[in-house]
C-alpha cells in the first residue's frame, strides 16, 4: 500500500483491491450459506429446494459488515 502524506489517505494497489474483494465475496458467501443452506454448500450439484433450510435461522453477525456500518469503517491508528 502507498501512503499519500498530503491527503492522509492509504491507497490499495490493484492486487490488494482484488484480494480484498475476493475475501469480501467469500465472507458473504459463507454467511449466506450458514443462514440459507442445509446441504450442498460447495454447490457440487445443481442447487435444489431440498438443499435450503425450511426455516431460516442464523446470525448476520458472523458475516462481513455492511458498507458504512461502524464495524466496516476503518479506524485511524495515529
Amino acid at each position: 500500500m502507498t501512503k499519500v502524506e498530503h491527503q492522509n489517505v492509504t491507497v490499495l494497489s490493484d492486487h490488494g483491491l482484488r484480494t480484498l474483494d475476493a475475501h469480501w465475496r467469500a465472507a458473504n458467501y459463507l454467511a449466506a450459506g450458514q443462514i440459507y443452506l442445509m446441504a450442498n454448500p460447495l454447490l457440487t450439484e445443481p442447487l435444489l429446494p431440498e438443499h435450503t433450510k425450511p426455516r431460516l435461522l442464523g446470525h448476520w453477525g458472523t458475516g462481513a459488515p455492511l458498507p458504512g456500518s461502524p464495524s466496516s469503517t476503518p479506524t485511524s491508528t495515529g
